[in-house]
């Protein structure tokens, strides 16, 4: 039909006018499991558990602290990623006090 004989409220009632937001998520760069959430002229990763940084790309660690008079396994690495595990020994001569293993839990540091 035809409009030369509406106002700009007479379309604006029979037409529904809408901004809405363009969806900026295809083509993102969130990574590891990450949900890419759309703003406006932009958008943000929210990240799975465990992981961290503008994308995601990052895994979490935790550091180890080695008890005095003890050690930690495995004995060569100075922190663990998220859901690793490190297992705590007392040398000879003492007991532990506490958990004997220790996992890198979201959030820990």
């Amino acid at each position: 039909g035809s409009f030369a004989n509406l106002t700009a409220v007479d379309v604006a009632e029979t037409h529904l006018i809408v901004c809405s937001y363009i969806d900026n998520c295809p083509g993102h760069l969130c990574r590891n499991g990450a949900t890419c959430k759309n703003l406006v002229d932009e958008y943000s990763c929210q990240c799975a558990v465990g992981f961290l940084g503008q994308y995601c790309h990052t895994v979490q660690t935790c550091g180890i602290n080695v008890p005095q008079n003890g050690a930690v396994s495995p004995s060569s690495v100075s922190s663990i990623n998220y859901a690793q595990s490190i297992n705590y020994t007392c040398n000879t001569g003492y007991h532990l006090e506490g958990v004997a293993t220790a996992s890198c839990q979201a959030g820990s540091d």
